[in-house]
């Protein structure tokens, strides 16, 4: 089962600013260095450092970039969680330093940090532990289960450890596992329930013998794990840039002379409104600690967008481990980032077309003249040389341009040729004026070489641009190799614009190969958008692209997109992983549809992962479809989950469908689960009705399904539980339950309504009741009386009392009466008879002769009195030869 499960709600206080919302609460035992603070409470400078339900026994040291605090304050428990933050929010921490409460796992920083870090003793729990065994003792505890040998093992290895958990991966298995294995130890689940940890140890003179029929070598396998011991566990690795540098103030020296020794103590306020440049060597990108992140270190391949629209950029530190930062968050309506973006384009495409013909337009005005020039230049001072040529003839412009520069080790060749067709040079502009520009043709095209020795690279590109009568395109086409970052880059632009529509495709293709990482990156994008007058004439467009202005506005865009990127890379010796990402995309107007995939191949030391996202999106105006899909696969040495989630959802304004199904089948050391929960909601004017069912299996042993509605709030179910011991359970929660005929649905024989059972009809074996309430007293109350020792004949006419019996009755009742027993006769025939007796008057009588032994007995009835009666039951023989052995009265007095 998995340690650190609980997440802070976002809701504030204790609970976290709302961006904390999902974030995971982290545990902690022992001794742990470099422990990432996380902000809290931005407002107050607040940090956490683990789950404020479990008490700290003490923060050693606090850090910003790995300076220590110089002083630090220490808010002690005050009787509740709430209370304490509230001491700690009031609480001033000192300059360059901090307040801390170890009791709620939380610190104050004097200002807002860079990189908060702190070393941290772990949790308190039943007692504080800093030993491999007795922290291996607390988790097991977790899990319900004992350890045999704990103190034995305190004792072989008491030397401090520690252990943080920052994952909701991490099982109590896994996390016994690295505490232990870090010290030569192991453990055992034996089959009683208790773990007994074990030393890693040799005999000092191992004997052993076999006797051998047939040996061979079949293979031969490697070890498959190593392990460094005996070292303090950085939780936190820092990069370069999040290391503080010592700088003493008198070593700042300014251009006019002046230390920064000198500018001490600081001015209140100086700086105060001041913003980060945009235009800075690293530009306004951080990451999450607020550090200056360098274009070198964001490629395209660190940037990916999440199934639920967040864009993370993957920065890699120094000494390994990824920083994931999330720049923004994007969902399908905001493609209108990428819209614009496109749009800038096109309006970029057409201000080129228009300069184009403008430039052609008043370069030309000696059409018909030929001019040719050419020289060769050389600057002494700075190394460069460079060759120009020109011509320019009837409508062609030629130029041709090589510059060679020794200083900087790079070389540049460049050439273009313009056409122009006479007709642009003598055309009529003026609306007002007839004239026929059928013939107009403008034409650029440009070739550009760029090699740089000192940055290994080359850049190739090539434009063409074409101007007819009522179009113009825009074709470009640019290649870049670079050897120092291992990269190949390709991008192709196409622009077209005529009298309708303008139209914009590009395609662009990344491949890097750098050190152990090979990426490719692919996205093709085609876009259109339609003038809001589409009846220009070819006079008034030519004259808007002529003056650069583009006065046609869009009516409607086309965007259609299409992006794929692989990546593979070896991060260290036991790490690797492969990443495939796809997005498609397209919209018209209101309507969009979008595709995005993710799949992760990574192996980590023993551990392996394999998932898989998916987001499908349809929308229409305020019609709104999505499906996501997110499949897991994580093995260890230990243990082994496979997980999936599927989320069906459909709105239109304020109607909501959804449906979600999650699955999961888990093992470990300690549990085997396989469980599945679906639910189906609908919402329809702020109402809400959803139906939810669960089922699992747990270690073989138990199982449990159930089914739960919710129609606004009013929840109903039923649930089945079988704990495998001879007891199981089924629970429902309804208002009214019954059980009803196939044939006759209206026929209910057996309901239960607001706590009480109704049958209309029952046959009961065997009913025991403590309580009894019955509608008039219609009850059958039965009495039984019987003969103690025998009866001998006495004489014809002289009666005995067998048996009676007193009864006081509530009411008037009909009451039934009953006789049995049996006759031993010693000789001849003899007679005998039998009566019953209420209240000392007769009822009825009975009687016989015979010869052997019999069974007689008889039955009668009598309406008799509320109160006090006494039934009877009585005989007699005619002499000592017969006898009554045995002799029973049974009275059912019936209420009427």
């Amino acid at each position: 089962m998995p340690i650190a499960t609980t997440r802070f709600a976002g809701t504030g206080l204790i609970e976290g600013d709302s961006d904390v919302e999902g974030r995971l609460k982290r545990r902690s035992w022992g001794a742990c260095w470099n422990v990432e603070c996380r902000v809290l409470l931005a407002a107050h400078n607040i940090y956490e450092v683990g789950d404020p339900a479990h008490k700290l026994q003490a923060i050693s040291t606090v850090k910003d970039i790995g300076r220590a605090a110089s002083s630090v304050v220490v808010v002690n428990w005050q009787g509740s969680i709430a209370a304490t933050l509230t001491a700690l929010i009031a609480a001033a921490a000192p300059q360059g330093g901090a307040a801390i409460a170890p009791s709620i796992a939380c610190i104050k920083w004097w200002t807002q940090p860079i990189l908060l870090t702190a070393d941290i003793l772990g949790e308190i729990g039943s007692g504080y532990v800093d030993q491999p065994a007795a922290i291996a003792e607390q988790l097991a505890a977790i899990g319900g289960v004992s350890v045999s040998n704990a103190a034995a093992m305190i004792a072989a290895r008491p030397d401090d450890a520690g252990l943080h958990i920052g994952t909701e991966t991490e099982t109590i298995a896994s996390a016994i596992d690295r505490v232990l294995l870090g010290a030569s130890l192991n453990w055992h689940l034996g089959k009683d329930g208790v773990v007994t940890i074990r030393e890693w140890s040799f005999d000092p003179a191992p004997v052993a013998s076999l006797r051998s029929v047939q040996v061979s070598r079949s293979a031969t396998y490697p070890p498959m794990k190593s392990r460094r011991v005996g070292y303090r566990r950085n939780e936190r690795l820092h990069s370069a840039a999040e290391i503080s540098a010592v700088v003493l103030a008198a070593d700042v020296r300014y251009a006019d002379g002046q230390t920064g020794q000198d500018l001490q103590p600081y001015e209140p306020g100086a700086t105060d409104g001041a913003v980060l440049d945009p235009t800075a060597e690293h530009g306004a990108l951080v990451d999450a600690n607020g550090f200056p992140i360098f274009p070198s270190e964001l490629l395209n391949t660190a940037v990916s967008l999440s199934p639920d629209g967040r864009l993370i950029a993957a920065i890699e530190q120094i000494g390994g481990g990824i920083d994931q930062v999330e720049l923004g968050r994007l969902s399908l309506p905001d493609m209108g980032v990428a819209t614009a973006a496109q749009k800038m384009q096109l309006d970029s495409a057409i201000l080129k077309l228009s300069e184009a013909v403008a430039r052609l337009a008043t370069g030309q005005a000696r059409a018909n003249a030929i001019f040719r020039d050419a020289g060769l230049y050389t600057d002494a001072a700075s190394g460069l040389t460079k060759l120009f040529a020109i011509e320019s003839r009837a409508e062609q412009i030629t130029n041709l341009s090589v510059t060679l520069n020794a200083a900087i080790s790079s070389i540049n060749l460049k050439a273009s040729v313009d056409y122009v067709n006479t007709a642009i040079a003598t055309a009529v502009l003026d609306p007002s004026q007839i004239a026929n520009f059928d013939a107009i043709l403008v034409r650029l095209t440009s070739a550009e070489v760029d090699i740089d020795g000192l940055q290994a690279s080359v850049l190739l590109k090539a434009d063409a641009t074409t101007v007819t009568t009522l179009s113009g395109t825009v074709v470009s086409v640019q290649s870049a190799l670079s050897a120092l970052t291992g990269t190949v880059a390709s991008k192709a632009d196409s622009t077209t614009v005529n009298a309708i529509d303008v139209r914009l495709a590009s395609a662009e293709s990344t491949l890097t190969a750098l050190g152990d990482t090979a990426s490719i990156s692919q996205a093709v994008t085609a876009s259109r958008r339609l003038p809001q007058i589409t009846d220009l004439s070819a006079m008034n467009m030519l004259a808007a692209l002529a003056q650069g202005d583009i006065a046609a506005r869009s009516l409607q865009v086309s965007i259609a997109q299409a992006r794929q990127e692989l990546t593979a890379r070896i991060i260290s010796d036991v790490a690797a992983e492969a990443i495939a990402r796809l997005q498609l995309g397209v919209e018209i107007g209101t309507v969009a549809a979008a595709v995005q995939t993710e799949q992760t191949a990574r192996v980590d030391g023993d551990t392996a992962l394999a998932s898989s996202l998916a987001t499908y999106q349809a929308e229409t105006a305020s019609s709104l479809a999505t499906v996501n899909t997110a499949v897991n696969a994580v093995t260890d040495a230990q243990s082994a989950t496979a997980s999936s989630l599927t989320a069906f959802q459909a709105s239109t304004g304020a109607s909501l469908a959804s449906i979600t199904n999650t699955n999961i089948a888990q093992t470990n050391s300690l549990n085997t689960i396989a469980g599945s929960v679906n639910t189906l909601s609908t919402t329809v004017g702020g109402h809400t009705a959803s139906i939810t069912s669960h089922s699992s299996s747990i270690n073989g042993l138990s199982v449990r399904i159930g089914v739960e509605t919710d129609v606004n709030g009013y929840v109903t179910g039923w649930v089945f539980n079988n704990s495998g011991l001879g007891r199981s359970d089924f629970l429902m929660r309804v208002d009214r339950f019954g059980i009803a005929s196939p044939g006759n649905p209206t026929l209910v024989p057996f309901e239960i309504v607001g706590g009480v059972a109704y049958m209309k009809k029952a046959v009961i074996r065997n009913l025991s009741v403590e309580t009894i309430k019955i509608a008039g007293n219609a009850v059958t109350d039965r009495r039984f009386a019987q003969m103690v020792g025998t009866r001998s004949g006495a004489g014809a006419g002289v009666w005995q009392t067998v048996c009676s019996e007193t009864i006081t009755l509530a009411s008037e009742a009909d009451v039934v009466l009953q006789a049995s027993g049996q006759h031993a006769y010693f000789a001849g025939t003899q007679p005998w008879q039998w009566r019953f007796l209420v209240n000392g008057g007769q009822v009825l009588i009975r009687g016989g002769d015979g010869g052997v032994s019999d069974l007689p007995c008889m039955n009668g009835n009598h309406v008799s009195s509320a109160g006090s009666n006494t039934y009877a039951l009585q005989c007699w023989m005619t002499n000592g030869n017969l006898q009554l052995t045995s002799a029973n009265l049974i009275i059912d007095p019936a209420y009427k």
